[in-house]
């Protein structure tokens, strides 16, 4: 539940960022250059408040659902009626190239941004 409210809160912070970035501060401005720069500051530093606060909050949500003794999961019953397996009919399978290194790029830039 609390993390579905903070995901709901993210999405919101995005939808006015957004509004304000195409269409607020364009409006209120009206092509002054200097007046545009310094609402896009605010707007900066108010979306690095509004991350930050997200990112606390996500740390707390995921310290407390952590925190907690594990769930035991329940167990079938042993009287289920399907077949045992038996361990002597089990093979040892080898797999080919098992010593094989497989290289892995990650990205520099999440998500494929590139910087402009």
């Amino acid at each position: 539940m609390a993390l579905q409210q903070l995901q709901m809160y993210v999405g919101r912070v995005n939808q006015t960022a957004q509004y304000e970035y195409y269409q607020g501060i364009p409006m209120r401005c009206r092509g002054n250059p200097m007046c545009g720069q310094a609402m896009l500051q605010q707007l900066n530093f108010w979306y690095a408040q509004q991350s930050n606060m997200v990112n606390n909050y996500y740390m707390q949500i995921s310290a407390q659902c952590s925190s907690g003794p594990p769930t035991p999961l329940e167990r079938r019953p042993d009287d289920t009626g399907s077949p045992r397996i038996s361990e002597r009919d089990v093979k040892t399978v080898q797999i080919d190239d098992e010593d094989r290194t497989v290289r892995i790029k990650i990205p520099s830039t999440p998500q494929g941004f590139v910087p402009q």
